[in-house]
């Protein structure tokens, strides 16, 4: 699919391209064998190897930059919308191939995180079960198909999640209480592959402080399209796929506990990158600020399939290849983050005419002071991607059609929105509810609602304030 046959969501900026020097190498054949039997996105294939073979190289090769060991230790994104994005696609597709590289491969693999706590447990009650002499393996592959679902635990007051999956992104070590007892875990190594939409993406990760404690920079964002159909399916050859699995073990295998070193070629282009001033990155800090170690991080990944410990040039451009693929996804993902504003205000207006809808004139005109035509079109996709309102045409006029808007639920006048993700209870006199709604449901909340005891609650989300008159 080219690049101008791609439906553009919000389009605030030309779809992102990944070129030719990613597909360099190893992992170019791995990909070139997979996708023309898959739908996915062939991006979305690369970047879930690139995550798979990491894991499994742990942190064995690695490079230093400065005092900081960086392995091929990825935390990946693959940002597509509901049903198209072929994300779940590129999570099956590559998944022959790593278990080709290593058989063991699904014992690693961990979903449904529920709290940092548990996540140091999970690691803690593994290292008390070894009775073998050899070490534990404490390589973990984090698979997390809704990436909503670990964001708003992270979000949650009180969730040390967030603080764990930043400290596993370094390879530090992870401690915590159970059952009044301190335990530790170090040398962990954890890699993480997750799925998100759009819209949910924008909406959590605004909606708290993941912008600016350093959770969202430690992921790489990857725009994802289903890349053709494929009515009955694929036919791959899992000969081949094997072979490859093979190749890439010994090569990895091969290098495993070595420190890479960059040629002198390599050495000059990496600097050259290096010491280039970002062009107009400074208003996405909250998610490229780790450009830099997440670059080098994508070029031992190229590196070690080479099975020799030096960084060659080729496998610098490729790493900054997909760099720049991430830098480009953000941009397309993040570059409207004011248009979430708006939906407070958009979804209270139409949802004041339920059960009738408004007109996308009427909509305009209520918030023309507010925001411009773009950032209105995509506040309004966010509303109908979420399901808080639907879309419908009249067309009872031939020449000329009304798109017209009508809410799902009608309005409940207890709530108004204060900032994109916060809202205060006017009529909660005894606290907040005893059951705080997910992130996706905070404005549907009942008019009528207190607590049994009159004690608040937690509140859903670091990003919901309650607050009583």
């Amino acid at each position: 699919m080219s690049n101008s046959d791609r439906i553009q969501w919000e389009n605030p900026r030309p779809w992102p391209t990944l070129r030719p020097e990613a597909y360099d190498g190893l992992i170019g054949e791995v990909i070139r064998a997979i996708e023309p039997h898959s739908e996915a996105d062939p991006v979305a294939l690369l970047f879930s190897a690139h995550v798979g073979l990491g894991s499994y190289a742990g942190a064995g090769p690695h490079r230093l930059m400065g005092q900081a060991i960086h392995p091929p230790r990825l935390f990946v994104a693959i940002i597509g919308r509901s049903n198209v994005g072929g994300k779940g696609d590129s999570k099956r597709d590559v998944w022959p191939f790593l278990l080709a590289v290593d058989p063991l491969f699904g014992t690693r693999v961990a979903t449904g995180l529920q709290s940092g706590e548990g996540l140091v447990s999970l690691f803690k009650e593994a290292e008390e079960k070894n009775e073998s002499d050899k070490p534990l393996d404490k390589r973990l592959f984090i698979l997390e198909e809704e990436m909503s679902r670990m964001l708003t635990v992270a979000m949650r007051p009180g969730s040390t999640l967030s603080d764990y999956i930043r400290i596993g992104y370094d390879g530090g070590t992870l401690e915590a209480i159970r059952s009044k007892e301190r335990i530790s875990v170090d040398g962990v190594n954890m890699s993480i592959l997750t799925h998100c939409t759009p819209g949910e993406l924008r909406r959590l990760i605004t909606g708290g402080d993941q912008l600016t404690n350093g959770f969202a920079n430690r992921f790489v964002f990857v725009c994802s399209e289903r890349s053709k159909d494929l009515p009955l399916g694929g036919n791959q050859d899992y000969g081949v796929i094997a072979k490859l699995g093979y190749e890439a073990r010994t090569a990895i295998d091969a290098v495993a506990g070595k420190p890479f070193e960059f040629t002198p070629e390599a050495e000059d282009f990496w600097n050259q990158f290096y010491k280039t001033p970002p062009s107009e990155e400074s208003i996405m800090d909250g998610i490229l600020a780790r450009r830099k170690p997440q670059c080098l991080r994508l070029i031992m990944c190229y590196a070690m399939l080479s099975g020799k410990p030096i960084i060659q040039l080729s496998h610098v451009k490729s790493g900054i290849a997909c760099l720049d693929y991430h830098i480009e996804s953000s941009w397309h993902v993040f570059e409207r983050l004011s248009a979430n504003k708006l939906e407070g205000k958009i979804i209270d207006y139409v949802r004041s005419a339920y059960p009738s809808p408004r007109t996308l004139t009427e909509i305009s005109h209520h918030v023309k002071n507010s925001s411009d035509s773009d950032a209105m079109h995509l506040a309004l996709d966010d509303l109908e991607e979420s399901g808080r309102l639907h879309s419908d045409v009249d067309s009872s006029k031939p020449n000329r059609p009304t798109k017209l808007y009508t809410a799902n639920l009608p309005p409940y006048q207890s709530l108004v929105p204060v900032i994109s993700g916060e809202w205060i209870s006017r009529s909660a006199k005894n606290g907040p509810p005893p059951a705080p709604p997910s992130l996706e449901q905070l404005d549907l909340l009942p008019a009528e609602s207190s607590s049994k005891n009159g004690a608040a609650t937690e509140a859903p989300s670091a990003g919901v304030k309650w607050a009583t008159d």
